[in-house]
């Protein structure tokens, strides 16, 4: 089957889908024929299908019937990266493909120290002076608040109630990028936040005691 641009194959005339689901009729072990253009020439590879990790499945999962998990800190919201996000944001487009392997690259960048249950993810930007110059960080993983190591939503909300520092720092990947906010800058704007935007609070029931305001 012919692949297009949209990574879609047809297989009726009116009925087109991800390419995906041509390997799905494979098994670990068989092997899948592929045509591809490399350095301009034609060529047909074979590759072995291998399978996924377990706890690799889990860092995309699909989330069925649940309320996601999110916390909302000045203009920033977080959640945990799933596969209902990666093809809401990104379905007519190469880029969920890309998605799904950096959530697979999250392991890198961490320490064997280090655990990550989940893949945590700034999801929006909420229009407001907290979130000013940062448009550039949409989408990024999170990988440690204010020194701590992110690999749930839990140790996000932990490590947000950190009270040593005057700023709060986020650091993301994959590029490198820090989002730092001022402590009382957040603590005036908070519950404004949440109230210009009719959010009932700032984070998802499962976390826990809202922190607004501080």
């Amino acid at each position: 089957c012919a692949v297009g641009n949209d990574g879609r194959v047809a297989l009726e005339p009116d009925s087109r889908v991800e390419f995906e689901y041509l390997i799905d009729q494979k098994q670990v072990g068989d092997s899948v024929s592929i045509e591809l253009l490399r350095g301009g020439r034609r060529m047909t590879m074979d590759v072995s299908l291998v399978g996924v990790e377990k706890s690799r499945r889990r860092m995309v999962r699909y989330v069925y019937d649940e309320t996601p998990s999110y916390l909302v800190v000045g203009g920033f919201v977080f959640s945990t990266l799933s596969s209902n996000y990666v093809q809401e944001h990104y379905r007519n487009s190469l880029d969920h493909r890309t998605w799904i392997h950096q959530a697979m690259q999250a392991e890198m960048f961490r320490t064997p120290a280090e655990s990550r249950e989940e893949v945590i993810v700034l999801t929006r930007l909420l229009p407001d002076p907290t979130t000013n110059g940062y448009q550039d960080c949409f989408s990024h993983i999170v990988t440690h608040v204010n020194g701590h190591p992110i690999g749930s939503m839990r140790e996000l909300a932990a490590a947000f109630e950190e009270g040593r520092r005057d700023y709060h720092h986020i650091q993301l990947q994959p590029d490198d990028m820090e989002i730092v906010i001022s402590k009382a800058v957040l603590g005036d704007r908070q519950q404004e936040i949440l109230d210009r935007y009719e959010i009932p609070a700032d984070r998802s029931a499962d976390l826990g005691i809202n922190m607004a305001g501080r």
